[in-house]
């Protein structure tokens, strides 16, 4: 077989030279294309912007592919459409749409990246209708992708001043409500009416408490002296005193406007201090006036300690009795008028909850609108970009592939002749065979 070969190896190299001399007229007669690639990156998560915290603008992680078949499909009918070649145009204005469909061609790879593939004998002219048509595939799907933000926008901005007049409206009808009611703050007045009300319950209270306590304590304390009758004597002295009957009415009076301060003030107003210090004074002027009595009826007897302990206990329990009733009658008084001024208050609660509820709702759809507002006039300020494009993805002339290229050529060239001239070589060499066996 290799000698049959040997001997017809004229013709092997005729026909493996004559498709090496068809390669170099065909390099030197057709003009090489460029081939100019540029990607576009289809990720999975777009970036948003919010106003009230930047996480969501940030990316979690690894910025991953959208490995999806809508997406896939979805990003190819959009470049492969006439609206991408349209905005294409636009960029190109040497080209015509015939001949930019025939110079482009698209495809996502496996990474998921948009393939921007377009071919031109001169390299100049591929690079950029690659890079021209990734980048007007780009603006297209950001315009896509921005248009019902946009038509949201438009709403907003028309919602926004109607909901501004809402909220205006709302105000004044409170206003008007309360001019009608003839109150600047009904809710205040009110809760300071409760308080008082309060203030006085619990000063009663103490007030009986006290009243309770003397009306056990001095009865006790009174039946104790009644054993000795020297100590009936020093009572009798003490309590018929003027100077002390006078110092207990001081003490009363004092106990009294104590205690419709304490209602009205704080315990560190200066009213209230001022009482305090009075009617400490006045206690001690009792005590003063009862020691006094007590040293003019030991003129007849010597109490002894015991003794002077009952008369100091109970000048004592006189002097915590003195004004408990005045006062307590004062506060009943009091919390008398503060129920009627409870029941004939003009005040619709219900009304005023209800009003402020509508201008809480007012604010509350105002602030929102305006918010979201601010939010999507910032992201489409910032723009929407569903695919990434890298200008270090972009083509340039240093990447550039030759269709068909040199060496390819002559590689091919050199192949399918070597191919041919051993085939040609084998059926020269079977037809000579032929003939030795029957020349006729």
């Amino acid at each position: 077989m290799f000698g049959a070969l040997y001997r017809r190896r004229l013709v092997v190299l005729a026909v493996l030279a004559g498709a090496l001399g068809s390669a170099a007229w065909f390099v030197a007669s057709v003009p090489p294309l460029h081939q100019a690639a540029a990607t576009l990156f289809v990720r999975t998560d777009l970036p948003h912007l919010s106003l009230e915290s930047v996480a969501p603008a940030l990316p979690r992680g690894a910025v991953l592919p959208d490995p999806t078949e809508a997406a896939r499909v979805g990003v190819l009918g959009v470049a492969s459409s006439n609206a991408a070649f349209q905005r294409a145009l636009e960029r190109l204005p040497d080209f015509d749409l015939a001949r930019l469909r025939e110079r482009v061609i698209l495809d996502i790879d496996p990474s998921q990246q948009l393939l921007v593939l377009a071919t031109d004998p001169d390299p100049a002219v591929a690079v950029r209708v690659a890079n021209e048509f990734a980048r007007a595939v780009a603006d297209l799907l950001s315009e896509m992708a921005e248009r019902q933000p946009r038509l949201t926008l438009a709403t907003l901005q028309a919602e926004l001043p109607r909901a501004r007049e809402e909220y205006l409206a709302a105000q004044d009808a409170l206003l008007t409500w309360l001019t009608e009611i003839g109150s600047p703050d009904p809710e205040q007045d009110l809760a300071l009416l409760i308080q008082e009300r309060q203030a006085l319950r619990d000063a009663i209270a103490d007030l009986d408490l006290a009243e309770e306590r003397s009306r056990v304590e001095i009865p006790l304390l009174e039946r104790r002296l009644a054993e000795r009758p020297e100590l009936v004597l020093a009572r009798k002295t003490v309590s018929e005193s003027p100077a002390y009957r006078q110092a207990l009415a001081d003490v009363a009076a004092a106990r009294t406007e104590l205690a419709v301060a304490r209602v009205r003030y704080r315990s560190e107003h200066p009213r209230v201090r001022e009482l305090e210090a009075r009617l400490a004074a006045a206690e001690e002027r009792v005590r003063e006036e009862g020691d006094r009595g007590i040293e003019q009826a030991a003129s007849s007897f010597e109490p002894d300690p015991v003794a002077r302990a009952l008369l100091d206990r109970l000048v004592q329990a006189e002097v915590e009795a003195a004004g408990v009733a005045p006062a307590r009658e004062d506060l009943l008084d009091r919390l008398q008028a503060n129920a009627a001024a409870l029941a004939g208050m003009p005040l619709n609660r219900a009304e005023l909850a209800r009003l402020e509820h509508d201008i809480e709702e007012a604010r509350t759809h105002l602030e929102r609108v305006r918010a979201r507002v601010e939010e999507l006039s910032l992201e489409l300020e910032q723009g929407i970009r569903p695919v990434y494009l890298d200008e270090d993805n972009l083509a340039a002339e240093d990447r550039l592939i030759e269709l068909p290229s040199e060496t390819g050529v002559f590689a091919f060239a050199a192949l399918t002749g070597l191919l041919g001239g051993l085939l040609l070589a084998v059926v020269v060499e079977l037809i000579a065979q032929a003939r030795g066996r029957a020349p006729f």
